[in-house]
């Protein structure tokens, strides 16, 4: 019935605006509401996944990047270890847990950046929108604990099999190579 006489008072030229002096919250699309058509709604979860697996794309990137230049930074110390009896798999765990610290560096400082921006955003609604357009004079913003700790959970096992990787390219270094070279 709201959504008629929402549609009723837009088509009449009235305002759909609430009333001065009200809260107004935004309305939640999270799930599938019979409000929403079905292309409306793969659409905007289309645009949240594309955006979430773009960012994955780049980040992973970022660190087989990172512990690449790690590996090859460190091919002195690997064909070392390999001399002294290392195995490629324990010299590939001590980077894989090096791997993991700067993923879990990462997360923590990306987490305290921008739940301190939400906060910020949440309390004291830096964020201005034209209510006219918007129907709100500020950007809402909800943190769901559950999602925050699912999207961080995909982020480092997602990140952890990138490593996978430039790990492997520690099983090609040998160790008469590395050391004819310096």
């Amino acid at each position: 019935a709201n959504l008629n006489s929402a549609a009723a008072a837009a088509s009449s030229g009235t305002s759909v605006l609430p009333p001065a002096g009200t809260s107004f919250s935004a309305p939640r699309v999270l799930m599938y509401s019979p409000n929403l058509s079905l292309p409306e709604f793969k659409r905007c979860c289309g645009e949240k996944l594309g955006f979430f697996a773009r960012a994955l794309i780049v980040g992973g990137i970022n660190m087989i990047t990172a512990l690449l230049v790690t590996v090859l930074d460190k091919t002195k110390l690997i064909a070392s270890l390999k001399v002294l009896g290392s195995n490629n798999n324990s010299i590939k765990k001590i980077f894989m847990i090096n791997g993991f610290y700067l993923i879990l560096r990462g997360v923590i400082l990306g987490n305290l950046i921008s739940l301190s921006l939400m906060l910020l955003q949440k309390y004291f609604m830096i964020i201005k929108l034209d209510p006219n357009t918007y129907y709100s004079d500020y950007v809402p913003i909800e943190i769901d604990p559950f999602n925050l700790f699912l999207t961080n959970l995909i982020v480092v096992v997602i990140s952890l099999a990138m490593l996978i990787i430039p790990s492997n390219v520690i099983s090609k270094i040998k160790p008469n190579s590395t050391f004819k070279l310096s």
